[in-house]
């Protein structure tokens, strides 16, 4: 990623294949010896899927129009709202809008879809962090809100005691039989009981074979819930919205696995109690709508959300839909007791049609004002002190949250158990620290031998079950310390832990000393600013793309430094196929003081493509570690 002309080029980090354990085949890549991507198997992740976002808005405009004029409570005679039937009003909105409540069912089967696909990888604080950035900030505002609107218009709704209204502020005002301020947060309880279910899974860590076992756990106990006469279980097991949200969970691993007949038949279910769920909600809540249209609705809905998974969207890329999506969440919470307030003030004002697309049209904009000058700022700070918050509660010494909880925690949370422990490594000119259980060497071929083998037998004392497996390790570090050295390392630190799960997590982490001269002959420059200047930045243009950022980065003790980092090919070295291995890369270029044109590149690398977000962290963590000596 030299500029062009240049003599000598930066060189690229050990492959990760060389990080799988022994006895481990190594997980697929994502392009094959030709470089096509696979046509079956895991699909990548990465990436926004803006039809979605296009889904949401259209689902609360649904919902929105719905309660403005579609609902048997606006429907009645001298109803509060309009004052007559809605339906003599406007029969022809009426008839539309009265089928807009399934807009709720998109909104739970779309959840499950995101909360499995931006979950993927995290850990327990992470989920949680995300969940309370996400919905608290414009939750609070618009508790405060609609109160604020129901005090200055009231006759539509009962307004409630201040106490009420203060316990409405956590949420949780529904588990103890408190109403709500505004009746769809009756939707944010549903999503509060879903996210405190799939926390469990979370934890174990994701992966296809735990979501799947948990859609039909979850499933089998929302079935039989309501004849358990077991109220707790009920509540938790939450069957009205139950497999709405296993649809959304199946429809994601079809996006992310590839469709098979499991899938199929976990979307059947789901669809075969979605409509029984449906027809319930129309005999005992909406009483407007007819259940063959809302199955009809929810089943074109349903092979949509197929076609997103398996791809077929993929090219709509609209910008705007992000903006779109955005507004969605504050639109749903202040547009109900809140319009339907002003509507009762308004409707004999203007013609009903202009009112309701007026009303729509405002409360959007609203949305879009507390999208930007609400829930942004207020979740910036959320973060930032929940996750001071976490750091002080200290670092989990095994499991997902291991990976997350410092660098791997140890130079910036002081000393670690086992598997966190801070290791430093002095090499010729530099040092840095790694995990105290990673596998560190030294690279260089007349001395690599006989380390890895001491290294090997000293690890076998203390982990005596490691012992049949010693012949393994050594052919598996000796290879990984032959590719370091041929991608130009002075130093490897490989990481190949299981924390329980399926999938072990591997990684490596290399440092080299690279420079080189332009055509001009003069070296090439190690100012960081000048670096980053010259590294490319590159963006994903389809979800599953490789991508790359690049910015430049304060190492504490050494001082500015360029870095890159993404989800990018990285050749395999010696390879006369040229074939490549996608990887979560990290590369920061540290100048040398004193020579001209060199710097310390120190690399990290893994093919756990689902951890990028906490590899980024550890890699992070560890490059701060580096230091100059000498």
């Amino acid at each position: 990623m030299a500029p062009e002309g240049a003599e000598v080029r930066t060189r690229q980090p050990l492959p990760p294949l060389a990080t799988v354990p022994p006895g481990r085949r190594p997980a697929p890549s994502s392009t094959s010896a030709s470089g096509k991507p696979a046509p079956r198997g895991k699909r990548p992740g990465g990436g926004r899927l803006y039809v979605i976002d296009g889904i949401r808005i259209l689902a609360a405009l649904m919902v929105a129009a719905h309660h403005y004029a579609g609902t048997w409570r606006a429907d009645r005679p001298g109803n509060p709202i309009w004052d007559r039937p809605v339906s003599d009003i406007m029969p022809t909105v009426f008839r539309f809008a009265s089928y807009g409540w399934i807009g709720v069912e998109i909104f739970f089967v779309i959840s499950g879809f995101v909360i499995c696909m931006s979950c993927w990888g995290r850990t327990p604080r992470q989920f949680f962090v995300s969940r309370v950035i996400r919905l608290y900030p414009a939750y609070w505002f618009g508790v405060l809100f609609t109160t604020a609107v129901l005090v200055a218009v009231p006759g539509v709704w009962e307004r409630l005691r201040l106490r009420e209204i203060l316990l409405n502020l956590t949420m949780l005002q529904s588990g103890s039989a408190v109403p709500n301020v505004d009746g769809v947060y009756w939707t944010l309880w549903s999503e509060l009981r879903f996210y405190l279910l799939f926390l469990v899974v979370v934890a174990m860590g994701l992966t296809y074979r735990r979501v799947v076992v948990f859609c039909c756990v979850w499933g089998a106990v929302a079935m039989l819930a309501p004849i358990s006469d077991l109220h707790l279980l009920e509540l938790v097991a939450n069957p009205e919205g139950a497999w709405y949200f296993i649809a959304g969970l199946a429809l994601y691993l079809m996006h992310r696995f590839g469709q098979d007949l499991l899938l199929w038949g976990i979307l059947a279910m789901a669809w075969l109690m979605g409509q029984l769920e449906l027809g319930d909600r129309i005999d005992q809540v909406e009483h407007v709508s007819g259940w063959r249209g809302s199955v009809a609705i929810f089943t074109v809905f349903l092979l949509f959300m197929v076609a997103v998974a398996l791809g077929y969207t993929d090219r709509i890329r609209w910008k705007w839909l992000v903006t779109a999506g955005a507004m969605t969440y504050p639109l749903y919470l202040i547009h109900y007791a809140a319009g339907t307030a002003l509507i009762a003030r308004l409707h004999d004002t203007m013609d009903p049609r202009l009112l309701l697309v007026a009303l729509i049209g405002a409360f959007l904009l609203l949305g879009y004002l507390i999208h930007r000058l609400v829930e942004r700022p207020v979740s910036r700070l959320l973060k930032k002190g929940l996750d001071t918050s976490f750091a002080r509660l200290g670092p989990r010494t095994s499991g997902p949250d291991a990976l997350a909880d410092g660098p791997l925690a140890g130079a910036k949370m002081g000393p670690m158990p086992r598997y966190t422990e801070a290791l430093t490594v002095e090499r010729g000119g530099f040092r840095i620290k790694v995990p105290e259980s990673w596998w560190e060497f030294d690279v260089r071929p007349e001395s690599r031998d006989d380390s890895i083998r001491r290294m090997v037998d000293d690890r076998i004392r203390q982990h005596p079950e490691l012992k049949p497996s010693r012949s393994a390790y050594v052919t598996f570090l000796q290879k990984a310390a032959a590719d370091a050295w041929k991608s130009g390392a002075l130093y490897c630190g490989c990481m190949a832990e299981s924390f329980g799960g399926d999938t072990p997590i591997t990684g490596s982490v290399t440092v080299s000393l690279v420079g080189g001269r332009a055509s001009s002959g003069d070296p090439l420059p190690t100012d960081p600013a000048a670096i980053a200047a010259q590294l490319a930045v590159k963006e994903a243009r389809k979800p599953g793309d490789s991508w790359r950022k690049v910015t430049t980065v304060d190492i504490p003790g050494v001082g500015p430094a360029a870095r890159t980092q993404g989800v990018e090919d990285i050749p395999v070295p010696d390879d006369t196929l040229n074939r490549t291995v996608r990887a979560v890369l990290m590369q920061t270029y540290i100048p040398v003081p004193g020579q001209e044109g060199k710097v310390a590149l120190v690399a990290g690398s893994s093919q756990i493509l689902d951890l990028a977000d906490s590899f980024f962290d550890i890699f992070d963590a560890v490059t701060s570690t580096f230091r100059f000596v000498g």
